[in-house]
């Protein structure tokens, strides 16, 4: 499947939802990032831990980062920020927060 090869996601199941949230991220950030988007999964909850610790672990320090989440009632939500993530020590890192679907 193509879009497997784009995004390594179980979240984004059709070509759609891919195109839908990567335009909202190229909207509102469109002057802060590049046209293309390299995408590289660095923590699965359902295979890393579901544990704040390790999602640090992972994720810090790392930019231009997409949360994407699906409840366990099948409800899809996430959000993308272009500030590193760094633990509790960086109070002013903003997660723009939308609802992709």
């Amino acid at each position: 499947h193509k879009l497997k090869n784009i995004i390594k996601s179980d979240i984004i199941k059709t070509e759609e939802e891919y195109n839908m949230i990567k335009n909202k991220i190229l909207n509102q950030r469109k002057n802060k990032i590049s046209k293309s988007i390299n995408y590289n999964l660095i923590y699965k909850a359902s295979k890393d831990s579901d544990k704040i610790k390790i999602f640090h672990e992972k994720c810090d320090n790392k930019k231009n980062t997409l949360i994407l989440i699906e409840t366990n009632e099948g409800i899809k939500f996430g959000g993308f920020t272009t500030q590193t993530w760094e633990g509790n020590k960086n109070k002013k890192a903003r997660l723009l927060l939308c609802n992709f679907w």
